[in-house]
């Protein structure tokens, strides 16, 4: 659990980045990048929630739920590969978004 809210820490600061990043692009690829963080940020939260929720759970619970929180928490990790690659893609510099600084 705490791996994955350091990958949730890591995450909400690259997505600051990133939004600090295309604040200047032009207005349809903001509009295209505003987009791709929201839903980043979408998973994040919903990660952070499953993440809150166990930490008050019964060790029973925690087995029976923690295949749901992997999945999340898979699907945010695929989400972040996705938006890493689409700030590379768009010019921007490897070293910062082609997840040499991956969160997790």
């Amino acid at each position: 659990m705490k791996s994955a809210e350091e990958f949730l820490s890591k995450l909400g600061e690259r997505i600051d980045t990133w939004r600090a990043r295309i604040a200047g692009a032009g207005a349809e690829a903001k509009r295209q990048g505003e987009a791709v963080l929201e839903q980043l940020s979408q998973k994040k939260d919903a990660v952070s929630r499953k993440l809150r929720e166990l930490k008050d759970a019964s060790a029973q619970t925690w087995q029976e739920v923690r295949p749901d929180l992997q999945a999340a928490l898979d699907d945010l990790k695929r989400a972040y590969e996705k938006a890493a690659t689409r700030f590379r893609d768009n010019g921007q510099s490897q070293g910062d978004a082609d997840g040499s600084a991956q969160p997790g």
